[in-house]
């Protein structure tokens, strides 16, 4: 049976994705080194090549996103060997970046002001509660130096969450779900890696950290490629409220 781009695709990202958990289950660090750095370059790539008529802002945010993913994913994993937490700091800032460009991108999409939290504000209040306990269960854990990035970096996670929900009627439900279970996963990984780092280290936690992030920028980006090809460019404010759930 021949297979189409789509397959050969999900094939090479599904293979790489287990050799590097089977590397985190074991662990192989040779199998994390080789394999983990590539993840989200095949995922750009795939992208860029699957989109490349459908040039916008939000393509290139998106991109940029999986870029700044990349450098995120290489200083994370070197910072075991450096013997402090300049890279994880590094890291974190390759990953603030990279939610900005994914907030960015939803933002767009949605008009900013005119999504769906402008219609229903409600689910900000539970997405805000999710922040203050998270903080909250992590602040004693804090030194000095790590309570500034960790705020700004939850700041953003919980953002980018609420901007893919504010994507709900914007963009087709096709399109918007794949988006807003990736950016669910995202906040569910980052969410126990700073459990794991901060509070307290739990057996299978490296799996589960990037089980949760490879799913997780795996339906983010199915979602942006959906969100390109069912929706075509960004449609004008007038015709906003005429847009199809």
């Amino acid at each position: 049976m021949k297979l189409n781009y789509h397959q050969i695709w999900t094939l090479l990202y599904a293979s790489l994705a287990a050799v590097e958990l089977l590397g985190e289950a074991l662990p192989v660090e040779g199998l994390v080194y080789c394999t983990k750095p590539l993840l989200m370059p095949v995922l750009a790539l795939g992208f860029l090549i699957f989109t490349r008529n459908h040039r916008s802002f939000f393509q290139t945010a998106v991109a940029g996103a999986l870029v700044a993913s990349t450098v995120g994913d290489v200083l994370l994993m070197l910072n075991p060997l450096s013997g402090g937490q300049l890279y994880f700091l590094l890291g974190l800032a390759a990953f603030l970046i990279a939610q900005l460009q994914y907030i960015g991108a939803f933002g767009v999409r949605a008009g900013w002001h005119l999504g769906y939290l402008n219609t229903h504000p409600l689910p900000v209040l539970p997405m805000m509660l999710y922040l203050c306990v998270f903080l909250w269960v992590l602040w004693p854990h804090l030194t000095a130096g790590m309570q500034a990035p960790v705020i700004f970096y939850a700041l953003a996670l919980c953002g980018m969450v609420l901007s893919a929900l504010n994507l709900r009627g914007v963009i087709s439900r096709a399109a918007w779900r794949p988006l807003m279970l990736g950016a669910v996963l995202f906040l569910a990984s980052d969410s126990l890696l700073a459990f794991h780092k901060f509070v307290h280290p739990f057996a299978g936690a490296r799996v589960a950290i990037m089980v949760t992030y490879v799913l997780a920028q795996w339906f983010l980006v199915q979602g942006a490629v959906q969100t390109l090809f069912l929706n075509g460019p960004a449609r004008q404010k007038s015709r906003r409220g005429h847009q199809t759930t």
